[in-house]
Order: structure tokens, then sequence, then C-alpha cells
């Protein structure tokens, strides 16, 4: 598998966002994490970690192709 770009996981989390009609507030609750962190991912401010990904990925949020 390859290594996936930030740009395309923010891709595909706006994408997520968007389909699923959610709020920030209610994706961080879904991962587990603050409304904050998604704001920094989603803005640049802070690559999404290997951690996190793997967590999207469990829950069908980002996808490796």
């Amino acid at each position: 598998m390859m290594s996936m770009e930030n740009e395309d996981i923010i891709k595909q989390l706006e994408y997520y966002l968007a389909l699923k009609k959610m709020k920030k507030y209610e994706l961080a609750r879904e991962l587990g994490t603050t409304e904050a962190n998604i704001s920094r991912w989603l803005n640049k401010k802070h690559k999404v970690g290997k951690a996190w990904l793997e967590v999207m990925k469990a829950k069908g949020i980002v996808k490796e192709y």
C-alpha cells in the first residue's frame, strides 16, 4: 500500500463531512477527538497522524487507493 498524502486525507475528510451532512464537532465525536483537532487538519495547520489515519480507515471515513 502506498502512503497517503495529507492533501488526499483532507479531501476525503471534506467529502465525508459533505456526504454525511456532518458538522466538525460530530466528526470529532465519531473519531474520539476534538473539534479543534479536526479544524487543524482541515486548515492544514497539522498533519493527520498515522494513528488517526488508521482510526479513519477502520471507520470507513478515508480509503487508501
